[in-house]
């Protein structure tokens, strides 16, 4: 009992002794300290953490952050021809990014609700995945075409690998006749023809390769347009303006290329694609009738009725 007693004593001891101290005029400016210690220090890590969290950034959307890194994977996986869009006008690529992550972000509240539908689609995504690789390498892997193969066939099909006459155009769009007619003017003084294109046509697909438009095969153009433009030389301009919906084409003519029939070398590449594939079909074909005739199959063909 004395022992409890004395124990008693010294916690009230204690007590009295901290309530002092906690009350002290010290301990006040000490605390105070402390906690502008702690206020500076958690303001200084929130500006750090911020400027490190903006540092690769180039958007924040609703505190999710799209990092350079992200949207050049993100372009990566456009076709080729959308890519060098794209990477010509990154904003719109942004613009395209930030959309979809609105949507993504809107749509995740909405996630328990299509939850059962999405997984039926990703099994089915799974089933197709597995048939496709497990296609890919037991049977797939086992079209090998020879050389003697594609000899055979470039000889059987050379109606397939004739190039008719072919011309690389250039051109200048504008948007009015009266502007077409000055640049033809223009180019008849011997200003360059590809200057014009990059600073004053509007076609966003040749404007930034000086007007180039690409190769064009005899047949493809117009049948009044074909047959001035073929007999024109290399380094002409068109005389007359052309219109589209796009605007007024101004068209120069570049090398020009006579009809010739590929040779094997040249094809080798296309026709090793083309057996493939067919021998790719016929592995195929042959598989699944081999699996059919080893299987128990059983058909009602009555029920079919019902789709």
């Amino acid at each position: 009992m004395k022992k409890l007693l004395k124990t008693l004593v010294e916690t009230t001891r204690k007590l009295e002794r901290t309530k002092k101290l906690l009350t002290s005029a010290k301990f006040k400016k000490w605390l105070l300290v402390v906690v502008c210690v702690i206020v500076v220090a958690a303001a200084g890590y929130s500006i750090y953490r911020s400027r490190f969290y903006k540092k690769d950034a180039v958007a924040i959307i609703n505190g999710q952050k799209i990092t350079i890194a992200q949207l050049k994977k993100k372009i990566s996986k456009y076709p080729d021809f959308y890519q060098q869009y794209m990477k010509q006008y990154p904003q719109e690529a942004l613009n395209d990014y930030i959309g979809e992550l609105l949507l993504l972000q809107q749509a995740k509240k909405y996630a328990k609700k299509y939850r059962e539908k999405i997984n039926e689609q990703i099994e089915d995504y799974k089933k197709d995945l597995l048939i496709r690789e497990y296609l890919n390498d037991q049977v797939m892997s086992k079209a090998e075409i020879t050389e003697d193969e594609i000899k055979a066939y470039y000889n059987e099909h050379l109606k397939e690998f004739f190039m008719p006459e072919r011309v690389h155009l250039y051109e200048i769009v504008v948007p009015t006749q009266e502007a077409a007619e000055t640049i033809l003017k223009r180019l008849n003084t011997g200003e360059d023809f590809s200057e014009i294109a990059r600073k004053e046509s509007i076609s966003t697909s040749s404007k930034d390769k000086g007007g180039d438009i690409g190769i064009i095969s005899r047949g493809q153009l117009m049948p009044e347009m074909e047959e001035l433009i073929f007999s024109m030389k290399t380094g002409e301009v068109f005389p007359k303006v052309i219109k589209t919906e796009q605007g007024y084409h101004i068209v120069k003519v570049g090398e020009k290329m006579p009809a010739q029939l590929q040779t094997l070398e040249q094809a080798s590449p296309t026709i090793r694609q083309t057996l493939i594939q067919m021998r790719k079909k016929q592995l195929l074909q042959t598989y699944v009738n081999q699996l059919k005739n080893q299987s128990k199959i059983q058909q009602f063909p009555e029920n079919l009725k019902a789709l």
